[in-house]
């Protein structure tokens, strides 16, 4: 769906999610609270600011896109961009996606570290053999997101992503 004007508030949308075109994983429900914003309405808010440190773990080039476990990842807000509360890293590779995440850190918080062995399952446990595939392979994909909640109530997700050609 490129379409975004065709979600209207209130309304109930099924999402399916598969491992391969005849391999159904799941399916569920969700009901949007709200309708999305113009594209044209994103330009005047306010975002954070990735940091340098963290968008060397975007440069195929750099020591930083190897195979991750861990990483810091940077960043820095004016008084009017959202409070990061979220900080998400996916990498994908032609055997391996991932995604890792953390969250709930204080206000004044401008970086986190993110760990890949601790991504989780079902049950809580967690994952050692987890990592987030490299980036210098040709190929590969990287994104590190920071997402906030804004004064207004608009949920915002500021993303930076690379693909190794």
């Amino acid at each position: 769906m490129t379409d975004f004007s065709a979600f209207k508030p209130f309304g109930r949308y099924k999402f399916e999610v598969y491992r391969s075109a005849s391999d159904k994983k799941a399916e569920f429900y969700t009901r949007s609270i709200a309708a999305p914003i113009a594209a044209s309405y994103g330009p005047s808010l306010h975002w954070p600011e990735l940091g340098d440190s963290a968008k060397a773990y975007l440069d195929p080039a750099n020591a930083k896109a190897a195979v991750l476990v861990s990483a810091t990842i940077d960043w820095s807000r004016g008084a009017l961009a959202p409070h990061v509360d979220n900080v998400l890293m996916t990498g994908r590779s032609s055997a391996a996606l991932i995604n890792v995440t953390t969250s709930a850190f204080k206000q004044s918080a401008t970086s986190a570290t993110i760990n890949a062995n601790i991504v989780g399952t079902s049950t809580g446990a967690s994952c050692a053999s987890a990592f987030v595939p490299a980036l210098s392979t040709a190929g590969n994909y990287r994104e590190i997101a920071l997402r906030g909640l804004n004064a207004s109530g608009i949920r915002q997700y500021a993303s930076w992503s690379r693909t190794n050609n």
